[in-house]
């Protein structure tokens, strides 16, 4: 019994330590794209908690996540790193950008439509947005 309160005494420590190091290290390999799509995406979650007649805040929140695409599209993409053949890399480069400029679009058009106080192109730019994320992911992500 008394070996197995050193143990503890000794282990406890370690792993509440270990533990605690765990988002420095998490951080350390965020790159500066994934730091700005995160503010994005929790803008964009946002959306979707705020009251739906709450036009000023709903606004203010598709204006965080676009100025963050603004700012992330002079980063390259993770994956793009790995693709060998340089003409390819120099496409995918452009490609992602566009992708990201046309995303930076919609959430401006976004914006605009909660200025408007419209539902209808809230929904048009809502749709928009979902469908050029869900094909950026799947050519630009490791997800």
């Amino acid at each position: 019994m008394i070996y197995l309160m050193k143990m503890c005494k000794l282990v406890v420590p370690i792993f509440v330590i270990f533990i605690g190091l765990l988002p420095f290290s998490a951080a350390e390999d965020e790159t500066p794209m994934t730091t700005e799509m995160k503010i994005a995406g929790k803008a964009l979650k946002k959306l979707r908690v705020t009251a739906p007649d709450d036009w000023t805040e709903l606004a203010k929140l598709a204006k965080e996540a676009h100025e963050a695409f603004l700012r992330s599209m002079s980063y390259e993409a993770d994956i793009i790193k790995y693709i060998k053949d340089e003409d390819k890399k120099k496409i995918a480069l452009a490609d992602s950008r566009r992708m990201m400029g046309l995303c930076y679009a919609v959430l401006c058009e976004l914006e605009i439509a909660y200025l408007k106080k419209d539902k209808e192109l809230v929904s048009v730019a809502y749709k928009k947005y979902k469908d050029l994320k869900s094909e950026g992911h799947e050519l630009y992500t490791n997800e």
